[in-house]
Formats: structure tokens, sequence, C-alpha cells
């Protein structure tokens, strides 16, 4: 940036939507993107998902790009992952919600530096100097539906950078629901002050277009696909020799996500409205399976938390698994010591079929065309399975009794070679939208050199 060059001055073409590449400002060398709202670093696959996809687009589209992902740890670190094609460098920063206000990664401290420019911060600093901040909201987060502190965090990521004045672009994500009126006016102030803003699905585009009202702009915001369909996949480092035989040889395997935020705790089936006892659901859906089919069940955790954290599909899958052991135990294993999304999503691949609540981890199987049906237990779900042609695959844990759970997980699996066709035509397209946001920053920033 030249010296006493307005930063508003600088992004002003790429805040009239990104219409425009950044104006030129002097500098030369790579492009420079933020990442927001999928800091990697957490135990949950489904967001290494988000975030793999997201580097690999951008690195696809702008193959110089320097890329900064915000994180919860401290300070500035090398950040890496690892891809079919060779390993990908980026910087990490952290940014967090803390009562360390002198810390530089709290959120307040960043919020007061981006307002009057003291403190100097590092991340503010690095912020400012992108072309452009990209926000996943972890995507499914922009909403209140889990709580008011992750919604206040992940809309004070979006707030600091539009204080900043870099244009701000939401890629694919879930908007909404919303339970309160305050929540609602937030992420209305937000989505109208993005460059762009993607929905992932049309319930999502519908919600966006509702928070914006007169604001909304077809140039602006946009109908998507969530971006982890576009996520490669790619075979373990290491992988237990009887889950292996288990792929390698003719027999079927039937794979089965199990979710520890409402397996563990019965007091969430009714804090989300279910009908049923989740754990009752999955038991019925493991015991039908076993006595109706000659597959193996193969039990795959989507978030990797230690066992005594209540979310840990760990602790569910293992608490399954001892609990069939005694007549089924040769038929029933989990997955363990695979911990990154790409290599996870190569696993679900080679499943006959598959069963998930986590929805990324049913993304996995789709995008890989595996037959997958989701247990669903809240809108989500439903409108990424319709961008596959696969809605009627989603049960609603909130209105679907267990008979019906298990008549659906019956039926998806007596069909599963039709549907293996249906998904070989339906899911090549979405993989291709699942890459559009990418390609269209990479033309609008111009290559990957000013």
């Amino acid at each position: 940036m030249t010296a006493g060059a307005p930063h508003a001055e600088r992004h002003g073409a790429a805040h009239a939507g990104l219409r425009n590449a950044p104006a030129p400002d002097g500098r030369s060398g790579p492009a420079s993107v933020c990442i927001l709202g999928a800091a990697g670093d957490t135990t949950n696959l489904g967001v290494d998902a988000l975030l793999e996809s997201t580097i690999i687009g951008l690195r696809r589209a702008l193959p110089g790009v320097e890329l900064t992902v915000f994180d919860n740890g401290l300070g500035h670190r090398p950040g890496r992952i690892d891809t079919p094609d060779g390993a990908i460098h980026f910087d990490r920063l952290g940014m967090r919600s803390s009562k360390r206000i002198h810390r530089t990664e709290s959120l307040a401290n960043m919020a007061v530096s981006a307002r009057v420019g003291f403190p100097s911060n590092p991340g503010v600093r690095r912020l400012r100097e992108a072309d452009v901040v990209v926000d996943l909201s972890g995507g499914d987060s922009f909403s209140d539906i889990y709580g008011r502190r992750r919604f206040d965090a992940i809309t004070r990521q979006k707030a600091v950078t539009l204080q900043i004045g870099t244009p701000l672009v939401l890629l694919p994500q879930t908007y909404g629901p919303f339970g309160s009126e305050r929540s609602r006016a937030v992420a209305s102030r937000l989505v109208r002050r993005a460059a762009v803003a993607w929905a992932r699905d049309t319930v999502s585009f519908e919600s966006l277009r509702i928070l914006l009202d007169d604001d909304f702009d077809e140039a602006r915001h946009r109908l998507g696909v969530d971006v982890a369909f576009a996520l490669p996949s790619r075979p373990p480092s290491r992988l237990d020799p009887g889950v292996t035989a288990w792929l390698d040889d003719d027999g079927p395997v039937f794979g089965l996500n199990v979710s520890g935020l409402l397996a563990n705790d019965d007091r969430s089936d009714r804090s989300f409205g279910l009908r049923e006892n989740y754990a009752d659901a999955v038991r019925r859906v493991l015991r039908r399976i076993l006595d109706e089919t000659d597959a193996r069940v193969l039990l795959v955790p989507h978030v990797l938390s230690d066992l005594w954290v209540v979310e840990s599909d760990v602790a569910a899958c293992r608490r399954f698994a001892q609990e069939f052991d005694a007549h089924d135990g040769d038929r029933v294993a989990v997955l363990e010591d695979v911990r990154q999304a790409q290599e996870v999503k190569w696993v679900i691949g080679r499943c006959d079929a598959f069963c998930g609540t986590r929805m990324h981890s049913t993304i996995a199987a789709l995008s890989t065309h595996t037959p997958s049906l989701a247990m669903a237990y809240s809108p989500k779900t439903r409108g990424v399975f319709e961008s596959c042609g696969q809605g009627h695959r989603v049960v609603d844990l909130r209105a679907d009794d267990i008979a019906s759970i298990e008549h659906q997980v019956m039926s998806l699996w007596n069909d599963r070679e039709s549907v293996v066709e249906e998904l070989h035509t339906l899911v090549p397209p979405v993989v291709t939208r699942a890459t559009l946001p990418f390609a269209q920053l990479g033309a609008l920033l111009g290559s990957a050199t000013r």
C-alpha cells in the first residue's frame, strides 16, 4: 500500500460486490486471503473438511496466494495440510473470545485496534493487508441454535473484518435458524455489509434472502453448495488391519456415524426436540442391520474429542461397539486412529452404504458416490441432500419415530446399487459447483501475482 493511502479507497472496487479486482495499490507479489470460521484446530472433522476444501480451492484458483487461517491458538504459527497433490503451507494467527483483553488474539483487543488503531495488533494488521477475507462460520454456526456464546464469537469475527474495511466474502454456509430477534438483527446487519454472501442450499438461500430484504442483490447473493463436496480423499497413513481386511474383501460394509452430541447426554433429546431417544434409535438401526443383512458395521466418529467430552463421537461409537460385542463383536468395529478429514472420507467412500448424523460425514459419503442416509436434528441437512437429489434420504429425528428410521435405513441398504448409479450422475455437477466461489475469487483477484 502506498504511504497514507486510505484502506477503504484501496478496497473500494472490491466492496462493490467484488465485481472487479481490488484497485492497484503499488504493491507487487502474491494475492493475500484470510480465512475465518474454520479454525482447523478443533476435533471436528466437518470443520476440518471446510478448511481444507477452502485452502485447496483457493490455491488452485490462485496458485501463489498467501493464506492466513485464524484459529484458536496463540500468536503466529506455521500451518500445513497434506493433499493428494502434496503439502500446502499457510500462516496461522489466533482469534478468540477471551477475557484476557491484553492478548492480541482477543476479539475485544482486535475490535479496539480495528476501531482506533491502538494497540497495534498483528491479526488486525493481517486482515487489513489482505485482498479479501473469506468466512465459513463453521458451516452452520451463523445461528444461535448452539447458544449465544458461539453466536457472538462467530459474529464478532465478521464485525472486526467489516470495521477494518477489507471485503468480506461469506462462503457457502447456513443462515439461521435464529431463536431471538437480537440474533436475527445482528445477522441481518452483517450479511447486508458483506461484499458477497453464498448460501449452501435452497433453505439457507431463502433465509439469506429474508435477512437481506430489500438489499438482496442476485449479483452478490448466491446459491452454492457446501465446499466440502470438493474435498479430495486419500488413503489413511495407518489403518487397523481388521478394518483394512473388511474394506478389501467382498463382504459388504455398512458405515454408521454416531453423534456424541446426541448419544452421550439424554437431555439432548429434549433440547433438540427429538421425538424419541437418539441412542435407542441408533441401537435399533444397528440391530436391524446385523439381524437382516450380512454386512459388517463400521462405526465412524466425526468429532474426535477426548472421551470425557460430551460431544465425543469416539466415546459414543465405542459404547455401542462394546454393547454389541458379546454376540456380534466380529461384525462391529470402530474406526480408530484415523484423524484426518481426507482420510476418513476415503474410508467412508469404501463403504457399501452409510448412515450419519454429523452432516459432513454424510457429505463425505455423497461426494464419494456412497449411498447415504442422514439422521437429521436440524433443518440444515435436508437442503444439502436436496442439492444431490437425495432429499428423500433424510430422516427428521424431531418428527420421525424409530420404526420409520429403521424402515428408511433398510430401504437404503436394499436399494444401494441403484442409488450408486444415481449418485454417479447427480454428484459430479455438485462437486463442480463447490469450486465456483474460488473460481470467482481467482478471476476477480487476477493472477497470483499483481
